[in-house]
């Protein structure tokens, strides 16, 4: 398994966790899950985080290809 799987399965097991904590917040897992991902966004728009950044880029991209791969196209995900 490459090291992006690896860290993919990871996230995936812990998932459940993060959708009790939702839960207990009163928000939708999904609620959760757009906002890191917007702040992941606003690090993206950040070109001098990103002119010194190198594990980041790879991995959101990875992330977005492997879900696309794997859901087709996810609501709410654009061209990102």
């Amino acid at each position: 398994m490459s090291t992006l799987g690896a860290e993919l399965a990871r996230a995936q097991h812990q998932w459940g966790r993060v959708e009790t904590a939702a839960q207990a917040a009163d928000a939708a897992p999904g609620e959760v899950f757009a906002l890191a991902r917007a702040v992941v966004r606003r690090w993206w728009e950040l070109e001098e985080f990103w002119a010194r950044e190198t594990v980041w880029r790879p991995r959101l991209e990875g992330v977005v290809e492997a879900t696309r791969a794997r859901c087709g196209g996810v609501a709410g995900w654009g061209d990102a």
